[in-house]
């Protein structure tokens, strides 16, 4: 998933909105690593938080990228 999210030939064929972010790979590492924690119910693993408003952004761009790559449906939720 990081490859996809940070690739630079620009947004997937199939979903033009979707907005990259090629040379945020730590950030955006940081960011699903933070979020497979959670999903595996909180292992014990150094707490990640962004530290600024430039850092949110880029956690915020990761999450509305995986967002829209999952492909669920709202009756999944």
């Amino acid at each position: 998933m990081l490859n996809d999210i940070t690739r630079s030939d620009g947004p997937p064929a199939t979903q033009q909105g979707l907005v990259r972010l090629p040379g945020a790979e730590p950030l955006v590492e940081a960011a699903l690593e933070e979020v497979s924690r959670r999903l595996l119910g909180g292992v014990p693993y150094q707490h990640v938080r962004p530290t600024n408003g430039a850092q949110a952004a880029t956690w915020i761009a990761t999450a509305e990228f995986l967002t829209a790559r999952i492909h669920s449906s709202t009756k999944e939720s």
